[in-house]
C-alpha cells in the first residue's frame, strides 16, 4: 500500500472531521482532499510527472501540508527544504536532489531567483499563494492519479551535515508507512 491510499481510505471514512488545525484554521479531511487532489492536477499541468522531484521551501502552514500530500498523490518525489537555509545550502540541495520544481512563499521566491541560473533542473517555481486560489483546479481535478507502487520512492530527507555536505536518504512508501505502522503498536 502508498501513503496516498491510506490517506484516502481515511478520507472517506471521517470526511467532516478536522485533518488539519494550524494557526485558528482548520480545513477537514473532505477539504484535505479536494485541495490535495487539485494540486495534484496543477502539478500534472505544469508537466511535473511521476518521479519528478519538488522541493518545499516554506515555513510550516496547512498550505505546505497539502503540497506535501499534492505531491505524493500526484506521483512525485517530495524534497522539504528548511526555509532558514542560506543561499549556498538552499543552492546545495536543490542541485544535488535534481529538483524540477520549487514551492515557496513570495517571501522566500527571492533566495530562488537569485541561484535558479545555477540550477539546469529546475523548470518551475510555484507560489504557495496561489494554492490559496484552489477553486479553479477543484472544477478540473479529477480523482484519478498515477499508480503508486509500495517502494516507489516518495521523499528524500537531507540529513544536518554536521561532519559535511548534507546527503540525500530517499524514502519510499513503504518505509513511511512501516515506521507510522510501529509508532502506532508503541502508542
Amino acid at each position: 500500500m502508498d501513503i496516498d491510499s491510506n490517506l484516502t481510505q481515511t478520507m472517506r471514512e471521517h470526511p467532516h472531521q478536522v485533518a488539519i488545525e494550524f494557526e485558528g484554521r482548520q480545513i477537514t479531511f473532505n477539504e484535505l482532499h479536494k485541495s490535495r487532489n487539485s494540486f495534484a492536477c496543477f502539478l500534472r499541468s505544469k508537466q511535473i510527472i511521476k518521479g519528478d522531484r519538488v522541493a518545499l521551501f516554506t515555513p510550516s502552514s496547512i498550505s505546505l501540508v497539502i503540497s506535501f500530500l499534492g505531491i505524493l498523490r500526484n506521483g512525485s518525489i517530495v524534497i522539504p527544504v528548511n526555509p532558514q537555509f542560506r543561499e549556498h545550502e538552499l543552492l546545495h540541495m536543490l542541485s544535488d536532489s535534481g529538483a524540477k520544481a520549487v514551492v515557496t512563499d513570495s517571501k522566500h521566491a527571492a533566495f530562488i531567483d537569485a541561484i535558479k541560473s545555477q540550477l539546469p533542473c529546475l523548470k518551475e517555481i510555484i507560489l504557495i499563494e496561489e494554492l490559496k486560489d484552489m477553486d479553479a483546479w477543484h472544477q478540473v481535478a479529477q480523482e484519478s492519479r498515477e499508480k503508486l507502487e509500495a517502494d516507489d520512492r516518495v521523499a528524500i530527507f537531507y540529513t544536518s551535515g554536521t561532519t559535511g555536505k548534507p546527503k540525500g536518504a530517499a524514502l519510499s512508501h513503504r518505509n513511511i508507512i512501516t515506521n507510522l505502522d510501529a509508532l502506532e503498536k508503541i502508542w
